[in-house]
């Protein structure tokens, strides 16, 4: 009997001895690795500037790096996978819209945008937008402008930002045709312009370049291509109707009093711009992308006198069944009689509420007054 319980005993104390060692152990790989490991998982796990910089792309973290500069006392968080910047007062997600602070106006949205002065008549556009709805991932963007660039162009009536040609577009043709959707119809006037401004053609193909080597390595198709468009203009662009355009300097937010003559997008850039920039931009984007667009003024009332601009886009470049179940609502489809061109209309400028996707739908008696084509 004492021989069993010496037995026992010697065996409690070697157990005993060995866990001790496996837990010693175990704790000096936790202290050693365990932050690091920790800070890469999702979670509210508070990180540096250093960790940030392997885990997002350049341009995320540079919004970031501005953040905490702007908001005293902010660290950094990573929350379900994406970058916040987080102080007592707010938190803000990079490149997302779930923030708990909102700013005076958009162009306040530094975690989505910054232009940022970096020579005297030198600005960096910096773009971080997160994709929930197809990748989970962040598509960013960046490009340099100049109001003195000389383009050999000149922007000649500033005053009117809604105005198709601003004084440099050929005016390659035009024509009267019939419109019709269901049993309505009318007339519209059709203007095909080609742009001659090499700064708005090199910003246009910058952007478009980005979104399509983002759509390839994510294998999205044309109707995600015109949705992610759309979403990165309407960060990038700020309506002057409602809110104001900001630059980043000496580590503030300073109202913009830039003025730009050499280039109709610097311009909509740097001073604001109205629906018409919306919709041309994001056109001439998905031209750039293979998908056919252009501008067109509607009035959204029959008894409406506010010409209201929107992008079209050729139906048969896009899924219109995927987009009508994207959407969750049927989507109308306009036709020009002329050539039987079908096209859908989309507006960059709204969102539909609770949903983060540009409006492809209008009231039932949508009036269309003028198309226009981007050669």
């Amino acid at each position: 009997m004492i021989g069993i319980f010496k037995k026992l005993l010697k065996f409690t104390l070697i157990f005993t001895v060995l866990l001790i060692l496996f837990l010693i152990g175990a704790f000096t790989v936790f202290f050693m690795f365990g932050g690091l490991i920790f800070s890469h998982l999702p979670g509210n796990e508070e990180i540096t500037l250093e960790d940030a910089r392997e885990m997002y792309p350049p341009d995320v973290v540079h919004l970031a790096e501005i953040g905490l500069k702007l908001n005293k006392g902010a660290k950094l968080q990573v929350r379900n996978g994406k970058l916040h910047v987080v102080n007592k007062s707010g938190v803000w997600m990079i490149g997302g819209s779930d923030i708990y602070t909102t700013p005076d106006d958009a162009g306040r949205e530094w975690w989505k945008k910054v232009i940022e002065k970096i020579d005297e008549d030198e600005y960096r556009v910096t773009i971080a937008y997160y994709d929930a709805i197809f990748t989970n991932k962040y598509l960013t963007v960046n490009f340099t402008i100049s109001p003195k660039e000389n383009t050999g162009y000149t922007v000649t009536d500033t005053k009117d930002r809604g105005y198709v040609d601003p004084g440099y577009y050929k005016l390659i043709d035009s024509k009267i045709a019939k419109w019709s959707t269901g049993n309505r119809s009318g007339n519209i006037s059709i203007y095909y312009y080609q742009d001659p401004n090499p700064l708005d053609t090199r910003i246009v193909k910058k952007i478009a370049k980005r979104i399509d080597e983002f759509a390839k390595e994510n294998n999205l198709n044309n109707t995600q291509k015109v949705i992610l468009t759309a979403e990165i203009i309407r960060i990038l662009l700020i309506h002057v109707d409602n809110d104001r355009v900001y630059i980043y300097e000496n580590g503030r937010l300073i109202p913009s009093n830039v003025k730009a003559t050499n280039s109709r997008i610097v311009q909509d850039i740097l001073e604001g711009t109205v629906c018409r920039g919306f919709a041309e931009w994001t056109s001439r984007i998905l031209n750039e992308l293979g998908i056919e667009a252009g501008n067109i003024g509607i009035y959204q009332y029959a008894t409406s006198n506010v010409l209201h601009g929107v992008t079209w886009i050729n139906a048969q470049h896009i899924d219109l069944d995927y987009l009508e179940t994207l959407i969750n609502k049927k989507v109308t489809v306009f036709k020009i009689e002329d050539n039987n061109l079908q096209f859908i209309l989309c507006d960059p400028t709204m969102i539909v509420p609770n949903i983060p996707r540009p409006a492809f739908e209008f009231y039932d008696d949508v009036v269309l007054e003028d198309m226009t084509y981007y050669l």
